[in-house]
């Protein structure tokens, strides 16, 4: 009989960092439901005028990468006769009587091409010298755009701000998009935020897993293919033993060097598993474990686990773009313009095929259905 009740501790781990994701996920599910009919509800045209309350500065946020240019301006440069006319729409002839009157202002030539050059704009001829560009150079007006963060002086525990907020929150809603467009995509990014959350999650439990057993089993380590090949100098073995102090010592750090080197060689969750079934002989293969989905059962497989590592990278690595190899290797995959669309159906199915997984290992564990040869 299957046990359901699991007592390895890398796996209550894993758990209890599901059930936050989980949480996180239904109960955001449910505001982009309020939301969406509130939306419907409350149409922009209908919503009174918001007008957003002044934040403090010591109440502003951003970083080095919130901010770009707006808009670069000329705010006194040097111009040929021929283009202060263009820009003032006038004929040269004017110009160059005007500036042959001193109505213009200073008037010097370019040692380069030996034209006559004006000071631009108007408003800068009365200026000293010292306080003009060099010629052949510019002054500019930059404009800086910031994208900040700040709260909104509300306070969620009074009653008066509710209506306040809530029409706040619809005006910020409503401009972000299309309505029906605008709940799928938040929708997809939920979902896809939390399948990459429940992918790492998976990797640690993993890579936990593995420590853990070494811990247990540190004799495994002189039986494992990496193991039979180590090699520790004289001078290691009396560091490692605290001078040869400590037999228990040097086990305990020969244990946590393996740790770590599991860790720097950045194993993929498929060698993580081969390296636990190959070194650890599991009984149950932890790639064939079982769930339901829309009430008819499946049976994990080498490739699903596969399918979601690949699926994962393009999301991380690629910006989700879905390449002709991916589409092709995966037709169910939904993909919207070019890019992996996470629904719901597909974080479902993920998150029920990670999850069997785990509790498969965390089975063969929790029972000692595994094999440790020393």
């Amino acid at each position: 009989m299957t046990k359901l009740t699991i007592n390895f501790n890398p796996y209550l781990i894993y758990i209890e960092n599901l059930k936050y994701i989980e949480d996180f996920s239904n109960l955001s599910t449910l505001a982009y439901g309020l939301t969406y009919q509130l939306l419907i509800k409350k149409p922009k045209s209908e919503l009174p005028k918001i007008t957003l309350p002044e934040v403090a500065k010591q109440d502003i946020s951003f970083s080095m990468a919130d901010q770009e240019v707006d808009k670069v301006e000329i705010k006194c440069t040097w111009l040929t006769f021929e283009d202060y006319a263009e820009k003032c729409q006038d004929q040269i002839d004017s110009i160059q009587k005007r500036a042959i009157n001193g109505e213009l202002g200073l008037v010097t030539q370019d040692p380069k091409t030996g034209k006559d050059m004006l000071i631009w704009p108007p408003e800068m001829k009365s200026k000293p010298l010292s306080e003009l560009p060099e010629l052949g150079k510019s002054i500019f007006t930059v404009s800086i755009k910031r994208k900040i963060e700040a709260h909104l002086p509300f306070d969620l525990e009074i009653e008066e701000d509710f209506e306040k907020l809530q029409n706040t929150f619809l005006m910020l809603a409503h401009s972000v998009g299309k309505l029906d467009e605008v709940h799928d995509n938040t929708e997809a990014m939920l979902f896809r935020s939390c399948f990459l959350l429940k992918w790492t999650i998976f990797e640690v439990f993993l890579r936990s897993t593995i420590h853990e057993l070494f811990r247990k089993h540190p004799n495994k380590l002189g039986n494992t293919n990496r193991g039979k090949k180590a090699t520790l100098s004289y001078s290691e073995v009396a560091k490692l033993s605290e001078n040869f102090s400590s037999i228990d010592q040097l086990r305990e750090k020969i244990v946590e060097k393996e740790i770590k080197n599991q860790q720097e060689e950045g194993e993929s969750v498929h060698g993580l598993i081969n390296f636990l079934n190959r070194e650890f002989s599991f009984k149950n293969d932890p790639y064939k474990a079982w769930y339901i989905l829309n009430g008819t059962k499946y049976t994990t497989h080498y490739n699903d686990l596969l399918e979601l590592k690949e699926v994962r990278n393009a999301l991380i690595h690629d910006g989700g773009t879905a390449s002709n190899e991916i589409i092709k290797k995966y037709p169910h995959l939904s993909v919207r313009d070019g890019l992996i669309f996470i629904d719901r159906d597909y974080y479902l199915r993920a998150s029920l095929i990670l999850k069997s997984i785990a509790f498969l290992i965390a089975k063969n564990i929790d029972e000692g259905d595994y094999q440790v040869e020393c």
